[in-house]
């Protein structure tokens, strides 16, 4: 399983946990021209934006590692774009990151999932 076979099984369970766990996805693979979103999703009336990462093992550190500055970033200004171009205004957001330690076929090993993983500074979404 290659490293983009590995991310769409990941993205793909990924779904299924969050419903598992009471999300409402709205949309997926979520993409504008400087960022992506992997999953959309209300919780308990909150728009979620979750990055998955899977993993086989933590040669590279834990998965939710790999949500650095960057990522970060990326993941924002998705979700101002999400956010803007859908006229939402004064809905209460937040990030999420679903972390997935897969088998080499794919299969779920564990998971993590951190709700609210990292906020905007000053909380401003525009």
């Amino acid at each position: 399983m290659d490293r983009l076979e590995l991310g769409n099984a990941g993205e793909s369970l990924a779904q299924e946990i969050l419903t598992r766990e009471g999300y409402r996805i709205i949309a997926s693979r979520y993409r504008y021209a400087r960022g992506e979103v992997d999953l959309i999703g209300m919780e308990g009336g909150i728009l979620a934006f979750v990055e998955v990462k899977a993993r086989r093992r933590d040669s590279y550190g834990p998965p939710e590692q790999a949500v650095d500055r960057y990522k970060r970033s990326n993941l924002i200004g998705a979700a101002r774009h999400f956010l803007y171009t859908r006229r939402i205004r004064d809905q209460q957001c937040r990030f999420d990151v679903l972390s997935l330690y897969l088998d080499s076929g794919g299969g779920l090993i564990r998971y993590q999932l951190f709700r609210d993983a990292f906020q905007v500074k000053g909380g401003n979404y525009f």
